[in-house]
């Protein structure tokens, strides 16, 4: 009699740690679909870090919003930001301006090329239409596709492929790839917003949703007398800093 009302006890002390464990199972499989489906990392995502501000911008020069891109020409997910790039610049016009750094992943071998043809096209004015190009035509990102692609644009194709030939833009593509491991830039692409990190090809919403916020803080400080172009140097004060905010060349 005692052995059975011990196996009993047991049982049912068995069960109740059972139960215990699929409602713990449970609240993790919630809270992993809520991650993946938001794409957001589970992190203080107010924590900041101060990107260098290189290259030629798109955008108002006095926006208050700063949005940095580390992105692949070759990548497929960065090549599906653009359109959502595109609907924000529409949503948020004056208020955007965005920055574009170049990390080639190492399995995308006509990625760092492509990447230096985007600067030697940027050297002459028309990065952001060489951008858009790369990026239209992923698939087909060899020499000779690069050097049709800047005649279409009608730059001075022989100050480009002297630039390709030299390898002019190799240092500055490397000193990206650098930065991108300095910040915590896993993978392509990834954005800081304001300083504010945003993994991946995300729909527009959530981006939406970080822009919104830094927009009422931006709006504030501009009350207060901050320039709007000044936004991004006081938001980030006293955040990690990657270098120089001043362009490299």
């Amino acid at each position: 009699m005692v052995l059975v009302s011990a196996v009993a006890a047991l049982a049912a002390g068995w069960w109740v740690e059972h139960g215990r464990i699929e409602s713990l199972t449970a609240s993790l499989e919630k809270l992993q679909a809520q991650v993946a489906k938001s794409g957001v990392e589970i992190d203080d995502s107010t924590q900041r870090q101060r990107i260098p501000l290189v290259g030629m911008p798109k955008g108002s020069s006095k926006a208050p919003i700063t949005i940095v891109e580390f992105a692949d020409f070759q990548c497929p997910f960065s090549a599906r930001s653009t359109a959502t790039l595109d609907q924000l610049f529409k949503d948020y016009l004056g208020d955007i301006r965005f920055y574009f750094r170049h990390t080639p992943l190492p399995f995308h071998t006509d990625a760092p090329l492509a990447a230096e043809a985007a600067l030697a096209a940027e050297a002459q004015g028309k990065f952001w239409e060489m951008h858009d190009k790369l990026f239209a035509n992923q698939r087909q990102l060899q020499r000779e596709d690069l050097e049709r692609y800047a005649r279409e644009l009608g730059l001075d194709i022989d100050k480009f492929t002297q630039a390709l030939d030299e390898r002019t833009y190799k240092q500055r593509v490397e000193q990206d790839i650098a930065l991108a491991a300095q910040v915590g830039a896993k993978g392509t692409p990834y954005f800081f917003i304001n300083g504010r990190k945003l993994v991946g090809a995300q729909p527009v919403d959530a981006f939406k949703a970080v822009i919104d916020e830094e927009l009422a803080a931006a709006r504030k400080l501009i009350a207060k007398g901050t320039p709007p172009e000044k936004v991004y140097y006081q938001v980030t004060a006293g955040s990690p800093s990657a270098g120089p905010n001043g362009a490299v060349r």
